[in-house]
């Protein structure tokens, strides 16, 4: 394995724009590995107009700038999910099936002044799943830091797991390193907050190459991300950490997911 400090990241992102462009006929992409225009990034034939509703009513401002880079994490999530985005009835995300709806960069209020955008949220009758994508920004690891303000929620939400690492972050912010710990908390306390009883999951999704194994920083963050799920594990959200790479070998076992997987493993099931 290569030490931590390696080139990974600059590779990393030189292969995915390679990929891209590979993937989407040719489509030009900068030095810094952006394109034009956003929908340029993305598989033909997707329902732009449903995708651009979810994004202009996010806080993320997306579609901008960030979306147009090879490497958005945004972009990898809609990329991913594109195929459910009218009909997810056939959707399934681990045990949750017969989804009724799913959207993009939905907002989760839950009493502080900005709201948690999840990349994808799916629901059921009885199955809440949010999901956080990651692209390349886990590899630069990243400090916990919460404001004063969460202590309002301290009443409703003090006795969970959740609230239990918020604690534990502002004692020890870089506890766990390259997962972006902080935002995972506010995401779980949004869900919490918006869907006061059913079952709810946060998969934590991210990618990697397919040569992970050859990273050290890979198994770091892997190990990481589970750490952070067997810490509030029993909590009503449950952590689901899984890399891209993992979902989409899932996905082939089903007939009715496998034919989204070719436009993704050209794009993102690379080497670097």
């Amino acid at each position: 394995m290569r030490h931590a400090n390696s080139s990974f990241g600059r590779r990393a992102a030189v292969a995915l724009q390679q990929a891209a462009s590979g993937a989407s006929n040719g489509i030009a992409y900068d030095e810094k590995g952006y394109c034009d225009d956003w929908r340029a990034n993305l598989q033909p034939g997707l329902p732009l107009d449903a995708i651009e509703s979810d994004f202009r009513a996010g806080d993320g401002n997306e579609l901008r700038e960030k979306f147009c880079a090879a490497h958005s994490s945004a972009c990898l999530a809609v990329n991913a999910f594109r195929r459910w985005r009218l009909d997810p009835s056939d959707l399934r995300l681990g045990g949750g099936c017969h989804f009724r709806t799913l959207r993009f960069e939905a907002k989760m209020h839950f009493g502080l002044r900005r709201p948690a955008n999840l990349d994808v949220l799916a629901t059921a009758d009885t199955t809440i799943v949010g999901i956080e994508s990651k692209c390349l920004e886990w590899i630069r690891p990243k400090d916990a830091c919460f404001s004063e303000a969460y202590e309002k929620l301290r009443p409703i939400h003090g006795r969970t797991a959740w609230f239990d690492r918020l604690d534990a972050l502002r004692a020890n912010p870089g506890a766990y390193g390259h997962v972006d710990a902080a935002q995972l908390v506010k995401h779980a306390l949004g869900l919490a907050s918006t869907y006061p009883s059913g079952d709810i999951q946060l998969w934590y999704v991210f990618w990697e190459p397919v040569n992970h194994s050859r990273w050290e920083q890979c198994g770091i963050h892997r190990e990481q991300a589970h750490r952070l799920a067997a810490d509030v594990a029993g909590d009503r959200v449950q952590l689901v950490p899984m890399s891209h790479l993992q979902l989409w070998e899932q996905w082939a076992q089903n007939s009715a997911q496998s034919s989204s997987l070719q436009y993704l493993r050209s794009r993102y099931w690379i080497e670097v």
